[in-house]
């Protein structure tokens, strides 16, 4: 009659190695992604050309030039943002920062084109504000994010 109670025994070792799976899975941080896009009109300021050299970051700009784009981000993760301007000669300028709730700059793009790009992992969770700066490009551009995190 030792049968019964080992049959059991081993049903109830299966039931708590599945239960105990299933809630390790369940608590598993799952990968999320947020993706947008937006266009951005900006007329050029090509004073702020000297400035750029001085590392201001536009900050001396006309705000007619400068575009911002708060996003709110649900946690902490890896936030990769990319500025295209329209730009058929290369010659065109704009620049691209990433600034904090306060206003901090957190990470820049500032090269000689049209095309600015920023990679910035482990930004944490709150309010960044995306500041494009049309320096000499033409009127208008285009911002795309890509924000992934887990949660």
């Amino acid at each position: 009659m030792r049968r019964p109670a080992t049959v059991i025994t081993a049903v109830l070792a299966v039931v708590s190695t599945v239960t105990a799976v299933d809630a390790a899975a369940a608590t598993k941080a799952k990968t999320h992604v947020m993706k947008g896009h937006y266009d951005v009109t900006a007329l050029p300021d090509p004073t702020v050309e000297a400035t750029d050299q001085t590392g201001t970051s536009c900050a001396n700009i006309n705000p007619a030039a400068v575009d911002l784009h708060a996003l709110k981000l649900p946690a902490k993760g890896l936030l990769h943002v990319v500025l295209d301007g329209t730009d058929p000669t290369g010659a065109l300028d704009w620049d691209l920062y990433l600034l904090d709730a306060r206003g901090n700059e957190i990470a820049g793009s500032n090269g000689p084109n049209s095309h600015e790009e920023i990679l910035l992992p482990n930004v944490g969770k709150g309010t960044v504000t995306i500041k494009a700066c049309n320096l000499a490009g033409a009127p208008t551009a285009t911002v795309n994010y890509q924000f992934t995190y887990k949660k």
